[in-house]
């Protein structure tokens, strides 16, 4: 009979013997608790035989590693680790040769191609393009209409990008061409301001008369209208939209010129201005309905479109009801 050997503590490539296993092989051999360097937290089971004889060495990562370092060239895309550099180049290629990608007609369908040296080559690619200066940069054509190649591309912020796109709105004045955003940050306009006095006015008036000269709708705000629209805000008798109307502004805007207010006295304008816009939304419902909603939701059960059905209302109201994102003051 052989002598056993305890293999406890003893290490074979990756592996390290933790203990005996108690259950031997259906030949009556017997078996090692082992964990392996990669992930010590999972347990292996593996015969005595294969360690002493250098069959067992790892988990199979040491497997996985070679195969990819005799697949890999430039140590970019590793299992899970692909650096930035390399999705882009992939996505580079994809936008331009593969018919099904969402973006293919603005590249690939205009004939826009990828050099030769970066084609199937990354390490061309990060040789010549070099790291990313900061995460958000992006690979940018300087020509939108060249292709992918050494002289016609670079990093790039959102900034950049933005203000090289194919359909950017291109304003030519003393000379200069620039974009709109570009022009209203240099003349210090809104951009939506600079926008809509273009739709009136010629490019000079546009660029260069005072604030105050633009037409209603598009000028900029004043004190006096700032405490107007609080003002009217605070009386309960117009909506968002119609105080914005009355100022050229959208309902979003004034909702953010009243955020200010006294936050308790604000709670209240907005209970008042939901029980406005609830009595129009749901004029099926009064506030002995809305709490019979609840109630039966809550000891019943019931579905949001049952309860629909039963009070004539649509479900995403019942639904608004229970979660009281309408009808919130009713108790």
């Amino acid at each position: 009979m052989p002598q056993f050997i305890d293999l406890t503590g003893k290490k074979f490539g990756k592996l390290t013997v933790s203990a005996k296993h108690p259950v031997k092989t259906a030949n009556n051999l017997i078996r090692w608790e082992c964990v392996c360097d990669c992930n010590p937290d999972k347990l292996l089971v593996i015969r005595g035989g294969d360690l002493r004889s250098g069959s067992s060495k790892s988990c199979g990562c040491v497997g996985r590693e070679k195969i990819i370092e005799r697949s890999t060239k430039h140590g970019n895309c590793l299992t899970g680790k692909a650096t930035t550099e390399y999705i882009t180049w992939c996505g580079m290629k994809t936008r331009c040769y593969n018919p099904n990608e969402k973006e293919y007609n603005n590249y690939g369908g205009r004939g826009i191609i990828v050099c030769d040296r970066w084609l199937n080559n990354f390490s061309s690619f990060l040789e010549d393009m070099g790291q990313k200066p900061a995460p958000k940069y992006e690979l940018d054509r300087i020509d939108n209409n060249g292709n992918y190649e050494p002289a016609n591309c670079r990093w790039a912020n959102r900034v950049t990008q933005q203000n090289n796109k194919r359909n950017n709105h291109l304003i030519t004045y003393n000379g200069e061409t620039k974009t709109l955003a570009q022009w209203a940050k240099d003349k210090g306009l809104d951009f939506d301001l600079l926008r809509n006095r273009l739709k009136r006015w010629s490019v000079e008036d546009a660029l260069n008369r005072p604030i105050e000269d633009s037409p209603i709708g598009v000028r900029k705000l004043s004190d006096e209208d700032y405490e107007e629209i609080k003002r009217l805000y605070l009386t309960g008798e117009h909506t968002l939209r119609e105080i914005g109307k009355m100022f050229g502004a959208t309902g979003v805007y004034v909702r953010y010129l009243v955020a200010d207010l006294d936050p308790e006295k604000l709670e209240a304008i907005k209970i008042q201005h939901q029980r406005r816009g609830t009595r129009s939304a749901s004029a099926k419902l009064d506030e002995s309905k809305v709490r019979e909603i609840r109630r039966i939701r809550e000891k019943e059960g019931l579905k949001y479109r049952e309860l629909a059905v039963m009070f004539g209302v649509s479900a995403s109201t019942i639904e608004d009801i229970v979660l009281r994102k309408k009808w919130s003051w009713v108790e």
